[in-house]
């Protein structure tokens, strides 16, 4: 009986630890809001999670930031992933989504979370689109400056 109760705590404290799902420490108020996806960490009445009956299967795209002066030319994606709120892989990075597409300015920033049984496969991924960025022309030759000396302030030799 101790080891069912032991085994039964210990999942519920998994439930504490998971940023980019339902983090139940974060839906009774004990820790900030740490999810990309704000509304995702909201009280459980609020959670669009409980508010669109997503608990079984649930797939969603939210969009995130948007940049400044950037053209949406290429896209690049990063996901992680969690199974059993127990083994978590991967990167949802910006960075890796930046090198993913090999972009250097952001237009916009989606996620994308997918989930089954509410953590027994969870899914969240970031989607950068952007443009590479640099100079407008590709075809410029970069030039260094020549730079000629005053003969006036060279010194003299002896």
């Amino acid at each position: 009986m101790k080891i069912k109760s032991l085994i039964f705590s210990c999942f519920l404290l998994l439930g504490l630890a998971n940023c980019t799902g339902a983090n139940m420490g974060n839906v009774i108020g004990a820790t900030p809001n740490t999810n990309p996806t704000k509304n995702y960490g909201l009280p459980l009445g609020l959670s669009p999670l409980v508010t669109k009956g997503a608990y079984l299967i649930h797939s969603g795209d939210i969009p995130g930031q948007i940049g400044f002066n950037a053209e949406a030319v290429s896209t690049g994606t990063a996901c992680s992933r969690s199974i059993l709120n127990l083994i978590a892989f991967g990167d949802s990075s910006l960075a890796a989504a930046k090198a993913d597409g090999r972009i250097n300015k952001i237009a916009a920033v989606n996620y994308e979370q997918f989930a089954i049984l509410e953590g027994v496969y969870h899914s969240f991924c970031t989607v950068v689109s952007g443009s590479a960025g640099g100079n407008a022309t590709t075809n410029a030759v970069p030039t260094t400056p020549i730079l000629n000396a005053d003969p006036n302030l060279t010194p003299k030799k002896r």
